[in-house]
């Protein structure tokens, strides 16, 4: 992604990127690739408490696990994409369940992105610096 900006945190109203993954290591890994872009990032290792953060804090990205306890991916997925005022809100769904039905499944919930585990940390990065490019109009 040539000529993207290096701090994509240019605005002091940019809005955060939540992760939501059931592995720690995943969602510190991102949060800090992230942070190291200029973005908040806030992160969950479940689903407790999520669409009431997703309402308080209104994410501009979420990078969803499916396998996450209490609620799985998709009925978040599903939850957040009722909501009309969270239509603006990218979903990145990032997960190892890769068979053809889980993939159509996130799709047709919402999911803006697709992504399978084992991934590339870097292009992840890239997919979601691209999201606040274009919001910025870059």
């Amino acid at each position: 992604m040539k000529n993207m900006p290096r701090n994509i945190k240019s605005s002091k109203n940019a809005r955060p990127v939540l992760v939501i993954d059931d592995e720690y290591y995943v969602t510190r890994g991102i949060s800090y690739l992230l942070q190291d872009e200029g973005l908040t990032c806030i992160s969950k290792n479940d689903s407790e408490g999520v669409l009431e953060l997703v309402d308080k804090e209104r994410p501009q990205v979420i990078v969803l696990d499916i396998n996450i306890p209490k609620i799985d991916g998709f009925q978040i997925l599903k939850q957040i994409r009722q909501r009309k005022d969270f239509d603006d809100m990218v979903i990145m769904v990032l997960t190892a369940r890769g068979h053809e039905e889980d993939i159509e499944n996130g799709m047709a919930l919402g999911a803006n992105e697709y992504i399978l585990k084992p991934f590339n940390p870097l292009d992840l990065r890239d997919k979601i610096k691209a999201v606040y490019a274009a919001k910025r109009g870059n």
